[in-house]
């Protein structure tokens, strides 16, 4: 489950190189598509913390 902009980087740029990923669109334009504003439970993380809207880069 796509959680975290750095995370995901990470992965795709050093840490996996089978990890191969491509920035969609609305990564341009349309902000919105990350956040969960309707609240949907997208259930946990392994480590048991929630998914909710994905996590930006600080």
């Amino acid at each position: 489950m796509f959680h975290s902009i750095k995370d995901s980087w990470f992965s795709a740029s050093k840490n996996n190189m089978a990890d191969v990923k491509e920035l969609i669109p609305e990564f341009f334009y349309l902000p919105d598509f990350l956040l969960n504003t309707n609240k949907f439970d997208l259930g946990k993380k392994q480590n048991g913390l929630a998914l909710n809207d994905v996590i930006l880069p600080a």
